[in-house]
């Protein structure tokens, strides 16, 4: 049965909003366009009471429209439904102070009430409070810290694998560290992709791999993050041109790798 605005049924147009926005975060320019019509059917939606809906639309409103006053009155309307992604949300706002006063108490609590109701996201953004020692209760245990941490990764939030990376890391649990860095690189975390890098540049957790260290130095440039260039360089200087290229096609950037052989041999003749 058709719903709202000539959309499908109602979990097919929330469905797709979320897909949508996370494409038009990315810098998709259809999905940009097509998050106006989706803003009409899930406007609908929402004044007629589906929680859901108005989660979205505060995701909309913060993150596309840059609107957090919007962003707040969505997720407020939401929250107060208990709808875990809008208490997430809302949270967010409190956590960063963004479109209301800071409040890391509220934040907290909003945050422990949406986890509790499964949403992958908020279980990463409570273990990071208490990781960055914000907490304004009890501190959590290590135990429930990581527990929290692996709930999320297992969930597919690629933020809490890297953040399991950095907790190895400093347990000198290199073995671990590399395992988790690799999640998250393989998800498109740049930042971990420099960690799995330098992993395999320096042969921690991991065999030394000059090729596979120079692949994630360039495939950083493919989610837009160029902080691994300088090391790339570095690292190319004791490389053939052949292991390059063979990073660059690993990295799905050749050009990149034909970049870095000009530039680590910039007296050699074309």
């Amino acid at each position: 049965m058709p719903g709202a605005s000539g959309f499908g049924p109602v979990s097919d147009i929330v469905s797709d909003g979320e897909q949508v926005l996370r494409s038009a975060l990315r810098g998709d320019p259809a999905a940009r366009a097509e998050v106006a019509r989706l803003r009409a059917a899930l406007t609908e939606l929402a004044e007629e009471g589906n929680a859901k809906a108005r989660s979205l639309l505060g995701g909309i409103a913060l993150e596309h429209d840059r609107e957090p006053a919007a962003a707040f009155h969505h997720f407020s309307l939401a929250a107060d439904q208990e709808d875990p992604a809008g208490r997430r949300g809302l949270g967010h706002l409190y956590a960063k102070g963004v479109g209301v006063e800071q409040d890391l108490e509220a934040a907290e609590r909003l945050f422990r009430l949406a986890a509790e109701g499964g949403d992958a996201y908020a279980k990463h953004n409570l273990a990071v409070i208490h990781l960055d020692g914000d907490s304004t209760k009890e501190r959590m245990s290590p135990q429930e810290v990581m527990s929290l941490l692996k709930e999320a990764a297992g969930q597919g939030i690629h933020q809490a694998s890297a953040a399991l990376g950095d907790w190895y890391a400093g347990l000198d649990r290199e073995s671990d560290a590399f395992s988790w860095y690799m999640k998250a690189a393989i998800a498109g975390h740049g930042p971990a992709m420099f960690a799995v890098a330098v992993r395999f540049r320096d042969g921690l957790g991991a065999a030394r791999n000059e090729v596979q260290a120079v692949r994630w130095f360039l495939k950083m440039l493919t989610v837009g993050n160029g902080d691994g260039i300088h090391e790339a360089i570095r690292t190319a200087r004791s490389m053939s041109d052949a292991d390059i290229r063979r990073a660059g096609r690993m990295a799905g950037d050749q050009s990149a790798a034909e970049t870095l052989i000009r530039t680590v041999r910039p007296n050699s003749a074309d």
